[in-house]
Order: structure tokens, then sequence, then C-alpha cells
């Protein structure tokens, strides 16, 4: 009995020894150096010619930005905590070139933790507006060409689950979609359904399902239209004006004089 007891206490010691050393590690400095080695930048160019933006990314997102929930409704991939579509890339560092000199300037400014996407030159290429994906919200980064400086522009949290991150309307105004205040969480999922899930084509020919993920049932409805729910909004560098009323806004564009945004809307009964 002696025995037995040595050999469990043992086994139940190593058990918990190797509970505790159940981390991720590091690789040797060298085999690191590798492979996180700066990959060739994107770049951007001015209209003009003159400037040059250079846009690094990461080859391995960060473990962190993996473990980011993600909902999966209506065939796309969404991040419930910041309103965006999930586990896209995006750019780590940016740096501007004058061509002109052949000088770089890192962009000041700018969060340590960068993630940026949808970089946009103004008409002018005066300025040049980017996005930024934090834990929990979107934001909306404005860099001034002459100094290399930037700045947050956006008040409240973007919505940029579909259609265009924003766009410019004219050389000092931005358009996009914004997140509404004032709401309850996201609706929880019920563990046991109210009701059958029915699909019918009333003998008629169907269209073949080309999307994963679609919408099945009331609840994905419901997430839907929670997360597709957005606000427009103009902000001129300065502040935000609505435009129009809350929708589940698909997509928008601007005319080329500025004064109008053409919108389009899901609606329900969805497909």
């Amino acid at each position: 009995m002696r025995h037995s007891f040595f050999a469990i206490f043992i086994s139940i010691s190593i058990g918990a020894f190797a509970q505790d050393q159940a981390k991720y590690q590091e690789p040797p400095a060298l085999i690191k150096e590798l492979l996180l080695a700066p990959s060739t930048p994107t770049v951007s160019l001015s209209r003009k010619g003159d400037w040059m933006l250079l846009m690094e990314r990461s080859s391995y997102p960060a473990i962190a930005e993996l473990a980011e929930p993600e909902l999966r409704i209506a065939g796309i991939r969404i991040n419930p905590r910041r309103f965006s579509q999930s586990r896209g890339g995006s750019f780590t560092k940016l740096t501007l070139r004058n061509l002109a000199t052949k000088t770089d300037y890192p962009v000041t400014g700018i969060p340590s933790e960068l993630r940026a996407t949808s970089v946009q030159w103004s008409p002018n290429d005066s300025l040049i507006a980017f996005t930024n994906a934090r834990e929990d919200r979107g934001d909306l980064y404005v860099i001034r060409v002459a100094d290399q400086q930037a700045r947050q522009v956006n008040q409240t949290p973007l919505n940029t689950v579909s259609g265009t991150a924003f766009t410019w309307a004219g050389n000092i105004k931005l358009v996009y979609k914004t997140v509404p205040g004032g709401r309850p969480g996201l609706p929880e999922r019920q563990p046991a359904p109210t009701g059958p899930v029915i699909q019918e084509n009333l003998g008629k020919a169907g269209a073949a399902r080309t999307y994963q993920d679609l919408i099945k049932n009331p609840y994905d409805e419901e997430a839907f239209s929670y997360m597709m729910m957005a606000q427009l909004v103009v902000n001129d560098l300065r502040s935000e004006s609505a435009v129009g009323s809350q929708d589940l806004y698909a997509s928008y564009s601007v005319s080329p004089d500025g004064n109008y945004i053409l919108t389009t809307a899901v609606q329900k009964p969805f497909s």
C-alpha cells in the first residue's frame, strides 16, 4: 500500500506541475527574429506622386486577436465587441516618404498597438484617413501629410460590419457609420429554441446555398439586426453630425459634389 500511495502522490504532483507550466513559450531569439522579420511593406502613392505611404503588417496575428469573440451570421464573420468584421489583416506601422528628397518620416500620434485598415488619401492628397481596431471599438484617424501627425477624429465608435468603412466627401469631410448608443447589450441565445426551423420554397426553384452560416432562425435575425443597426454621420474633422435615421445600412456612397448620400438598407423579411 505504501508504494501505491507514493506512486499516486508522484503522479498528482507531476500533473499539478505540468498545469502550472502550461503557458505559451517564447522560441529562441534567432528563430523569433527570423519569423518576425518585417515583410516588404505595402505602398500607397499620392495622386500627385510626391508622397508615398509605406504600410507594414505583421506576418502572425497575436494570440489575443485570434481569441476575440466571433459571430457567424448571414455569411459574415463579426466581432460583436467592436462591431466590425473579425480577424482581418491590418497594418502595424505607417511611414511617409517624400519622393523628392527620399526622406522617410514616421507617422506620430498613432496608437502604440496599431491595427490600421482602410487607408484612403483625401482628394487633394493633404490628408490620409484610416481606421484603427481596438479591443472594444473601431476608431477613425486622419494623418496630416505636411507634418506627418495623426489624430483621432471620431467621437462615436465605428460600425464596419458591412460595406465601406468610410469615404471622403470633399477634402475635409468624412462619412461613416457609427454604433447607436443607449441600447441594451447583444441579445442572448436561448438554450432551447422557441419553435421549429421552417424552410420552404412553395414548389418553386430556389437559389443554391452559396455562403456558410446563413440566417437560420429568429435569434440569428435578432442578432443580425442588432449588429447591422447604424447611424450615418458626417465629420468635418471637428465634430460629427448625424445624417438621416438609424437603419440596417448595407452600403452608401457620396455624390461627386458631396451634397448627397445614396444609401442601401436591408429590410425584413431577411433572405
